[in-house]
């Protein structure tokens, strides 16, 4: 029987793969540096703030997808 879509062995999704995971490893960096923005005396703290938020949530949210993605294979 074969099922309409893609499968998980695509190039397609191997490529989704990777750009989740250089999606993560971007997001980490930039919460670093968000990070580091917010402990700096004379630099703005609201753009690091912002950043570091907004890293936490691209993070949390491919975090939420591939939890979706176990718990739909399972």
């Amino acid at each position: 029987m074969v099922e309409d879509g893609v499968s998980e062995d695509d190039a397609e999704m191997q490529v989704v793969g990777v750009f989740f995971l250089g999606s993560i490893l971007l997001a980490v960096i930039g919460g670093v540096l968000g990070i580091i923005t917010c402990f700096q005396k004379d630099k703005k703290k609201v753009l690091g703030i912002i950043g570091l938020v907004l890293n936490v949530l691209t993070i949390f949210g491919v975090v939420i997808l591939m939890a979706i993605g176990f718990i739909a294979d399972a």
